[in-house]
C-alpha cells in the first residue's frame, strides 16, 4: 500500500491537496483490499481442487509447487460423423422445441420445469453416450526468474529528488521494520531488497503462490562464490535467503546474465525474467540488457527490470586546490585559499574545516553555501585564516565535509605545509621627501606587529631623526648591512652613489632573495638612473609628464593578477576596480616581466602598467607606477588600503624567508588518494638543480625513478603521478639522507573500477522490456508487477487420475433423480 500511494503521489507531484492525497490513500487501501481478496479467492480454489481429488479417489500431491490439472476426453460413437455435429444438432432441436412450447401453448412453470428437467437428462444420456472421460494431472508452477544484481556498483547510495526519495525511504524503512539484521545505508541492492519484501512480504508470497520462484544473484554472469548467496528456489523462508545476498567484486555483464540464466531452465520456458538491477554494464559495451531482449522475445520470455539508481550523474564535493604561502610568522594570520568544485551539490550547505594534522586542533572552520555555475558544476573559493603561535613546520589538513549521497571521501581531503618562522619581517622605506605616499603608508607599516620597519628620509632634518624612532641616519653601506633588510621599498630617490648603492641592493636581491618593489615620484620620471634600470622589470619613459585628469580612469587586474594572492582581498567590487586622480606615466615593461595590475579609460585603446612584476635571481622586484593608492584609503574604511600594502609588503619579503627553509621539501596535496585520480608531487629547493628526481616506493619496494621535471618558479618542481596501482607508497631523494621533510608519502586505496559512480541506465533498461514485451519500472511503481506478469505454462509432471464418468454412480442417481422429477410433474 505504502508504495502504492508514493507512485500516486510522485505522479500529482509534491504540492497536491490534502483532499487529493486522501483519496490516493483511499484508492490504495481499496486496490489493498481488492488484491488480498483475489489472494483468498485463489487459495480457496485450491483447496476445493484437492478436495474433490480425494474425494475422486487420487491422491493429493503434497507440497505448494504444484498444481492440479482438469482435462476432459470422450469417444465418438458416430465416426466418421464428427462428435461436435451430433451434439449441436441434439442441442437446436431442444432449443427450437423449447422456444416453440413456449410461443404456440399457454405458459405454465410446470411446462417449462419439464422441459428443463428433459434437456438435463438428456445432457447426462450424452455424456453415457459419447463415454466422457476426467484425466486429472500434476503439474509444476510456472517457473518465474528473479535476477538481482549484486555487482559493486549497487553500494552506491543515489541522489533522489525529493518525492522518489520518500517513496524509497518509505520502502526501505517498511522493508527494516519487518527484517532480522536491517542495513543502516539506504543503497540500490537495499533498495532491491525492500522492492522484494514490500508490504509484509506480499508481493514475493504472491508470486510463490502462481509461480516457481528462483533468485539469481548476478554480476559477470551468476554468481557462483562460496561468500556470497547463489542461485537457489525460494521458499516461505525467502527472508533469510534476502539477507545473505551481498555484493560481490567483479565487473557487471547484464546480457551474459541473462543468457546464463535462460540456459539454467534447459527446455522449459519461464513465465518472465524480473530484473533487479542499475543497468550498467561495466565489462564491455556488448553488455548491455538490450541485447539480450530479441533472443529473449524469440524464447517468449518477457523481461520486466526494475530501475535501481538515480539517473542523474555524480554527486561529488572535493577539494580541487589548496594556495598557501610557504612562510608565515608567529602570531601573524595568514589566509589559506580553497578552491571546492564539484558536480549535483549546488544549493547545499557544508562545513570547510582547517586542522593541524600533527595534534588534530581545529585551527579554523567556515560553513559555505554551494553556488551552482555552469550547468550541474560548482565552482567556489573559500578563505580560511590562521594565527600560528609557534614556530616550525605547521602541517595543515583541510577537510571537507562528506555529503549525503556522496561515494567518497578521498577527494574531500587536502593537505599544505606552512613554515612559521619567529620573529618580525624587516622592511626599508627609502624616501627623498615625506610625500603624501610615504606618510600614509609609513603609518600603515607601523601598525602592522608583523613588520619592523626602517626609514630613510634623503631630505630629513636631524630632529625628525631624533624623534622618529624608525628613522635612519644614513643608509646600509654594505652588503652585510644591506642583508639585515628582508623588503626594499625605494622610493622617488636617486641614489648619489648610484653605482654602488645598486650593487648592494643587486647583491642581497640576487643572492639572498630579499625582495624589491620601486616606487617612482617626480624625480624618478624625470631622471631613472641606468644602475637603477638593470633591477627594475619597468622603465619610465622619461620627459615632462604631469598626469592628465584621471576622469573614469580604473585600476583594474590583469589575468596574472588574478592568479596572485596577494591582490585578493574579499568579494567586493572595490576589488576589480580602484579609482585613479590622474593618468599613470605610460612605461616599457623588461622581457620577461609580468603586468599585475594596469589602468585605462573606456576611450584608451593601450592599457597602462601599473604594477609589474619581475623575478631577479633569488628575489623578486615590483615596479609601481602611481604613487596615489592612499586615495583608496576611505574604501571600507581603509581595510582595503591596509590588505593592500601588508599583502604586497609580505608577498616580497616571504620570497627570502623561503631560502631560510630546509634544502629540500618534498609534499603531496593529499594523504589518500581514489584509484586512477593524479597525485601531485611538488619539491621546495633551496639549492641549485636543474632536473631533480624522486625515488618511488610502493610498500616499501623500489618501483622507479620519477623526473620532476616542470618547473613552476625557481626552487620549486612539480610532477603528476597517474595510474598508480593500490598500494603505500613513498617518494624521497635519492642520495641524500632520509630526512622527514625529504620524504612524501600518501596511499592509493583498493577500490574497484566499478566505484566510478554511473548513473543508472534507464534508456537501455526501457529498450530491453520494450523489445521483449515485458515492462519497466521504478521501485515506487513495482505493486503493479504482479498483475502485468505473464500467467505462464504449468510443466506436465504425471498423469494423477483417469475417471471414466459415464460410469459414476453420482452420474446415474443424477439421471434417475431427474426422470423421477419430470414424471412427477407430468403427472
Amino acid at each position: 500500500m505504502n508504495a502504492k500511494r508514493h507512485r500516486d503521489i510522485h505522479r500529482g507531484g509534491e504540492g497536491e491537496s490534502g483532499y487529493k492525497d486522501h483519496r490516493s490513500d483511499q484508492n490504495a487501501f481499496t486496490a489493498h483490499r481488492c488484491e488480498n481478496m483475489a489472494t483468498n479467492k485463489r487459495r480457496d480454489a485450491m483447496w476445493f481442487e484437492r478436495w474433490f481429488l480425494w474425494y475422486l479417489g487420487g491422491e493429493v500431491p503434497q507440497g505448494e509447487s504444484t498444481q492440479l490439472t482438469w482435462e476432459l476426453s470422450s469417444r465418438n460413437p458416430f465416426a466418421p460423423c464428427p462428435g461436435w455435429v451430433v451434439v449441436t444438432g441434439i442441442a437446436a432441436t431442444w432449443v427450437v422445441l423449447f422456444w416453440y412450447l413456449r410461443r404456440h401453448r399457454k405458459r405454465s412453470d410446470s411446462r417449462v420445469t419439464t422441459l428443463l428437467c428433459g434437456g438435463v437428462a438428456a445432457t447426462l444420456f450424452l455424456l453415457m453416450l459419447f463415454q466422457v472421460t476426467l484425466d486429472v494431472g500434476v503439474a509444476g508452477r510456472p517457473p518465474l526468474a528473479i535476477l538481482l544484481d549484486v555487482s559493486e556498483s549497487m553500494q552506491f547510495e543515489d541522489q533522489l529528488d525529493a518525492t522518489s526519495r520518500q517513496a524509497v525511504q518509505d520502502l526501505v524503512d517498511h522493508a527494516r521494520a519487518s527484517s532480522k539484521s536491517p542495513e543502516a545505508s539506504i543503497s540500490r541492492l537495499t533498495t532491491a531488497k525492500a522492492v522484494l519484501s514490500q508490504q509484509n512480504g506480499e508481493l514475493l508470497d504472491e508470486l510463490l503462490d502462481r509461480y516457481q520462484v528462483t533468485l539469481f544473484p548476478f554480476a559477470d554472469g551468476i554468481v557462483e562464490s562460496p561468500d556470497a548467496a547463489t542461485a537457489a528456489p525460494l521458499n516461505p523462508e525467502w527472508d533469510e535467503t534476502l539477507e545473505q545476498v551481498a555484493p560481490v567484486v567483479g565487473t557487471t555483464n547484464l546480457r551474459l546474465a541473462v543468457q546464463n540464466v535462460s540456459d539454467t531452465f534447459r527446455g522449459r520456458t519461464p513465465a518472465a525474467f524480473v530484473i533487479l538491477t542499475d543497468g550498467i554494464s561495466t565489462s564491455s559495451d556488448q553488455g548491455r540488457l538490450s541485447l539480450a531482449a530479441a533472443d529473449m522475445a524469440r524464447r517468449g520470455v518477457p523481461l520486466f527490470p526494475v530501475v535501481l539508481g538515480s539517473t542523474e550523474g555524480v554527486r561529488d564535493l572535493r577539494v580541487e586546490k589548496v594556495i598557501a604561502d610557504r612562510t608565515a610568522f608567529v602570531g601573524d594570520p595568514f589566509q589559506i585559499e580553497v578552491r571546492l568544485a564539484g558536480e549535483g551539490v549546488q544549493g547545499e550547505s557544508v562545513e570547510v574545516q582547517l586542522l593541524d594534522r600533527a595534534t588534530g586542533e581545529r585551527l579554523g572552520e567556515q560553513s559555505v553555501a554551494l553556488r551552482s555555475g555552469e550547468g550541474n558544476h560548482v565552482d567556489q573559493t573559500v578563505y580560511l585564516e590562521v594565527t600560528p603561535d609557534t614556530a616550525g613546520p605547521l602541517d595543515l589538513e583541510i577537510r571537507c565535509q562528506r555529503l549525503s549521497g556522496e561515494l567518497s571521501e578521498y577527494n574531500n581531503l587536502a593537505q599544505a605545509r606552512v613554515w612559521v618562522r619567529p620573529g618580525e619581517l624587516r622592511v626599508l622605506l627609502v624616501e627623498r621627501t615625506p610625500r603624501w605616499e610615504f606618510r600614509h603608508l609609513k603609518g600603515t607599516l607601523e601598525r602592522d606587529t608583523a613588520i619592523r620597519l626602517s626609514t630613510w628620509l634623503q631630505e630629513s632634518d636631524p630632529e625628525t631623526i631624533r624623534e622618529d624612532r624608525t628613522a635612519l641616519q644614513r643608509l646600509p653601506e654594505t652588503a652585510e648591512e644591506w642583508a639585515k633588510y628582508d623588503v626594499v621599498l625605494w622610493g622617488d630617490v636617486v641614489p648619489a652613489r648610484a653605482q654602488v648603492e645598486t650593487e648592494l641592493l643587486k647583491e642581497v636581491v640576487v643572492n639572498q632573495g630579499a625582495g624589491l618593489l620601486v616606487l617612482p615620484g617626480r624625480q624618478l620620471r624625470q631622471s631613472f638612473p641606468s644602475s637603477l634600470q638593470e633591477l627594475s622589470p619597468a622603465v619610465p619613459q622619461l620627459g615632462q609628464w604631469e598626469g592628465t585628469a584621471a576622469s573614469g580612469w580604473k585600476v583594474t587586474r590583469t589575468l596574472d593578477g588574478r592568479a596572485v594572492r596577494f591582490l585578493k582581498f574579499d568579494d567586493s567590487e572595490q576589488n576589480q576596480t580602484l579609482p585613479l586622480a590622474r593618468s599613470p606615466q605610460p612605461v616599457t615593461t623588461r622581457a620577461g616581466a609580468v603586468v599585475l595590475l594596469q589602468a585605462g579609460d573606456p576611450s584608451s585603446e593601450q592599457p597602462i602598467p601599473v604594477l609589474v612584476e619581475q623575478h631577479f635571481g633569488a628575489g623578486r622586484v615590483l615596479y609601481q607606477n602611481i604613487d596615489e593608492t592612499w586615495r583608496w584609503r576611505p574604501i571600507n574604511e581603509a581595510s582595503l588600503y591596509r590588505q593592500y600594502w601588508s599583502q604586497l609588503v609580505r608577498h616580497l619579503g616571504k620570497t627570502k624567508l623561503d631560502h631560510t627553509q630546509p634544502v629540500y621539501d618534498l609534499q603531496v596535496d593529499r594523504p589518500q588518494y581514489a584509484p586512477q585520480s593524479p597525485i601531485t608531487l611538488t619539491l621546495f629547493a633551496n639549492a641549485e638543480l636543474t632536473d631533480p628526481k624522486v625515488e618511488l616506493r610502493r610498500d616499501d619496494e623500489f618501483v622507479t625513478q620519477v623526473s620532476l621535471s616542470n618547473r613552476i618558479q625557481d626552487g620549486e618542481f612539480q610532477t603528476i603521478l597517474r595510474d598508480l596501482p593500490p598500494g603505500h607508497y613513498t617518494a624521497s631523494l635519492p642520495g641524500t639522507v632520509s630526512l622527514e621533510r625529504q620524504i612524501a608519502s600518501w596511499e592509493v586505496a583498493d577500490v574497484n573500477i566499478e566505484r566510478k559512480y554511473e548513473p543508472a541506465n534507464v534508456d537501455d533498461l526501457e529498450q530491453a522490456a520494450k523489445i521483449s514485451g515485458g515492462r519497466c519500472y521504478r521501485p515506487w511503481e513495482t505493486d503493479r508487477l504482479l498483475s502485468d506478469l505473464p500467467r505462464g505454462e504449468a510443466l506436465p509432471l504425471q498423469r494423477q487420475l483417469q475417471i471414466a464418468l459415464w460410469t459414476r454412480w453420482e452420474l446415474l442417481v443424477l439421471l434417475v433423480l431427474t426422470l423421477a422429477l419430470e414424471w412427477y410433474i407430468r403427472q
